[in-house]
This record gives C-alpha cells, sequence and structure tokens, in this order.
C-alpha cells in the first residue's frame, strides 16, 4: 500500500514539475530556450519522479531522430540530442553547413614542417549555449528535459551555425591545402578539373579509389603531346599531391600505388625536396588509395582566397591519429607515416621513398 501511495505521490510531482520547462505549449523551441531547460532543471531543488521517467523514457526509446533543414535554421526533435546513436544525420547536407565555417579548424597538414602530429581536426568556436549544451550533455538533467519535449510532441529549432558548431563533436575532419597563386591558367585549369572530381565523393569501406581513372583523357583538360603520342596533362599531379597527404595524415587511408617525381626535383618545391609528392602521367604512373575505415568517407572541396582546401571526413570521432616524419639527404628523400591507437601505442609504420635524379627545380 504504502509503494502505490509513494508511485501517486511521484506521479503528481512530475505533474507539477512541468512547470520548470518554460516553453512547454510552445511546438517549436529555440534552441538557447532548450539549453535553459535543461539548466533550470539541474539548478531546481524539486524532486523528480524516477519512476515516472522511466515510464516516459521508454515511450521515446523507438522514436527515430527527425532533421528538418532550411536555409537559415534546422528543426530537430528532441530524441536527437538524447542518444548519440539515435542522432543520424545526412552527411552530405550537413558538410554543406559545416564548410560554410572552414575558419575554424585549427589544423592543416604541416607541408613546410618536417615532423608533426595530426589527429582529426580541432576547432575554433566559442558560443555559450552550445558550451552550456555540453556540461548538461548525456545527464540526467538532460535526458528528463528532453524526454519530456519529446512526448508533448515538440521540436527544437536551432540556427545554422549553432548546428554546425554541434556537428563538428560528431564528425572527424582532414585538411590539406594547396596554394593556387602564381600559376599558369592551363595549371589552374587542370588542377581545379582533377580535383573537382573528388568533390562530393564517398569512398566506401574497404573500396579503392585510382585517381587516374577520374582524371586522365579528360577533353576540357589543357594538353601537351610528347613522345610517342603521350599526353600530358600539366598539373594534374597537384590534385595527386594533394590526395596522398591526405593519406598521409588519416591513419586507416592506404596507399596502394605510388609515385614521386623522381626524374627532376618537381616544381612544387622549387629549392627543397619536400618529398610529400604523387606524381600522375596518364597510366603509367597511377595514384591509388583504398579506405580501410569501417566507414564511407566523405570528401569536399572549398576555395578560399589564392587556396584550395580537400576536406576528407569520417562520420564519427575517430580516436586513431599519424605522425608524419620527412628527412632527406642529398637527392634522396623519405617520408615516414606512423598510426598510433588513442593511447599513443604504435600500430604500423609506413615508408615512401623518392630518389629524383636532378636538381632541376622545374617550373610551375
Amino acid at each position: 500500500m504504502k509503494k502505490v501511495f509513494k508511485t501517486i505521490v511521484y506521479f503528481f510531482s512530475i505533474l507539477a514539475f512541468g512547470a520548470v520547462f518554460t516553453n512547454a505549449n510552445n511546438f517549436s523551441v529555440d534552441f538557447s530556450l532548450f539549453v535553459d531547460d535543461i539548466v533550470l532543471v539541474a539548478n531546481s531543488n524539486k524532486k523528480i519522479s524516477f519512476i515516472k521517467f522511466l515510464s516516459d523514457f521508454n515511450k521515446t526509446k523507438d522514436n527515430k531522430c527527425f532533421i528538418s533543414y532550411s536555409k537559415s535554421f534546422v528543426e530537430l526533435s528532441p530524441i536527437c540530442f538524447l542518444d548519440y546513436n539515435t542522432f543520424k544525420v545526412d552527411v552530405n547536407k550537413s558538410l554543406d553547413y559545416l564548410l560554410e565555417w572552414l575558419n575554424w579548424f585549427s589544423q592543416y597538414y604541416g607541408e613546410h614542417l618536417d615532423h608533426f602530429v595530426y589527429k582529426p581536426a580541432d576547432v575554433l568556436y566559442s558560443l555559450s549555449d552550445i558550451d552550456r549544451y555540453r556540461q548538461y550533455k548525456s545527464t540526467m538533467h538532460e535526458k528528463i528535459v528532453v524526454t519530456y519535449m519529446e512526448n508533448k510532441w515538440q521540436t527544437i529549432r536551432i540556427d545554422k551555425e549553432s548546428f554546425a558548431k554541434l556537428l563538428f563533436d560528431r564528425f572527424s575532419f582532414y585538411v590539406v591545402p594547396t596554394y593556387l597563386g602564381n600559376r599558369w591558367n592551363c595549371s589552374i585549369t587542370n588542377y581545379r578539373l582533377a580535383i573537382s572530381k573528388l568533390d562530393w565523393m564517398e569512398l566506401k569501406a574497404w573500396e579503392e579509389l585510382n585517381l587516374n581513372s577520374l582524371i586522365s583523357y579528360d577533353p576540357c583538360a589543357c594538353k601537351w603531346t610528347l613522345w610517342n603520342n603521350y599526353m600530358f596533362f600539366w598539373w594534374s599531379c597537384g590534385a595527386s599531391t594533394q590526395l596522398f597527404r591526405l593519406s598521409l595524415i588519416m591513419p586507416n587511408l592506404d596507399v596502394i600505388e605510388r609515385y614521386p617525381h623522381s626524374k627532376w626535383r618537381a616544381y612544387y618545391y622549387w629549392d627543397k625536396i619536400m618529398w610529400d609528392d604523387a606524381a600522375m602521367f596518364e597510366n603509367s604512373m597511377k595514384f591509388i588509395v583504398k579506405n580501410n575505415f569501417s566507414s564511407s568517407i566523405y570528401f569536399r572541396v572549398y576555395e578560399q582566397w589564392d587556396w584550395s582546401y580537400l576536406v576528407w571526413v569520417l562520420p564519427y570521432k575517430e580516436n586513431n591519429y599519424s605522425e608524419i616524419n620527412k628527412s632527406s639527404k642529398g637527392l634522396s628523400a623519405s617520408v615516414f607515416k606512423k598510426n598510433y591507437d588513442s593511447f599513443g601505442n604504435l600500430l604500423e609504420v609506413y615508408e615512401f621513398n623518392s630518389r629524383y635524379s636532378s636538381n632541376y627545380p622545374g617550373r610551375s
């Protein structure tokens, strides 16, 4: 009898506590107000019926995360914030939001560094609502508010910038920039033509990508006829080099076949061999990579001023990371890629060697 009476008391206490939710009568609630409700619950001295909460929570366990995109904001069902596994976003649509904030990235491929460690790029931003939400994320306070809103069929409206910042916490980013200034018009044409073949591409788990098969013999490319009617596509190698550098910083992206510019010192580097290049020549010099991640990799190409950014995204947080070391002696050069797990344990070591036959710096 006491248990029944206690349950009834708990039931009425949770009803009374509904007054804490300041937006309970609104169908769509701004994200900032949603966070306010979580803070109110966290700071309240009122007691919540755990039995009633579990009952309401069980009603939502089969609910699907609903996301609606618009030009100015994104609308989500509360359940999206409750369980990481239910927050299933359209990666392609989400990336469109993220690339607007490319300046948030704090780490890129270290082109001019002989040694560096690359972890999935951290981001630089500050937003009080996001910070406040993180403080209570996955706590009982958040679950209570989300469950209440979900059962009231409310939705959460979040602006594009705030939504992008939430996504940054869910994805892993690998970014390699390439400088496009001081290049011949034909070089820029061929580079953009080659790199555009990667834009919007999805490389699925365990699949290989042969870059030559994408860009060779393209009728739109600028060409020079060399010996035996070989056609040379000037500066398509800029795209293959950028792709090779991405393979160095992604721990489970393996290089199947790669060739350096070994006939002369590559024109990318002028008076210094940087040895992290990849040559392409129709199908006689191939560049092939394989996705050994357990999920797809999503590609984006983004240009800003005189820079072109190749961005690869994993739709989860990758804990393994890569360390890159470069060394050279005379005309010989090597680059080492070391893969580590999240505890700093060495997993694999890869070595890529180049032997150049001339000091000729070339031209771009």
